[in-house]
């Protein structure tokens, strides 16, 4: 078979498939009448939208002033924070705040055998650890930590151990643990690598 021959074919059949296309194209051709919308049907339509934005103008003051309301709450809220600029200034800045309610104590607590823990990530927000070590009565104890949660900043207990308590003079070693919250923004996100 010639290169003229097989032009000649394949010319053959793609004539033949055009003559099928446009007849195709021709029976499926949607020769019905197209629907010009009226003014009639617009103007109840256009209404009802115009209806709808009136409704959501009129609703926008309340939900700006709950928006104020909440962002105000949200301000107040984060005063709560240990505010410092990285995570170990933040765990220094919370061994400050117990040091100094240590020492404002009726008897001043000795703190002992600090440590800066490992910082956790808690969703929008962090907290840093501090642990300590003390050496007092259960009375003791229970004022320090009734004026631990007292203080304005979001500090929580984490962990109290008591280790053991001298029989004469009712002294316990404690080691505590405290939390404090700061803004996530302090502590990365550590990102989790996949395994193969």
């Amino acid at each position: 078979m010639t290169d003229a021959q097989r032009n000649k074919r394949a010319l053959i059949v793609l004539a033949g498939v055009a003559v099928v296309v446009v007849f195709y194209l021709l029976l499926t051709r949607d020769s019905g009448s197209t629907s010009v919308t009226t003014t009639q049907e617009t103007v109840p339509l256009a209404e009802r939208r115009l209806q709808k934005l009136r409704l959501a103008a009129a609703s926008l003051p309340a939900k700006e002033k709950n928006w104020k309301l909440v962002s105000g709450q949200l301000a107040a809220s984060e005063k709560l924070l240990i505010a410092a600029p990285d995570k170990e200034l933040a765990q220094e800045k919370l061994l400050e705040i117990v040091r100094n309610v240590a020492k404002t104590q009726r008897e001043p607590l000795p703190i002992r055998g600090q440590e800066l823990l490992q910082p956790k990530r808690r969703g929008d927000y962090g907290e840093v650890l501090i642990a300590f070590n003390l050496d007092c009565r259960i009375e003791q104890l229970v004022n320090f930590m009734s004026d631990i949660s007292a203080l304005p900043e979001a500090i929580s207990t984490e962990q109290i151990q008591v280790r053991g308590m001298a029989q004469e003079t009712k002294v316990m070693q404690v080691r505590v643990e405290l939390a404090g919250l700061v803004p996530a923004k302090l502590i990365p996100q550590k990102r989790e690598v996949p395994e193969f």
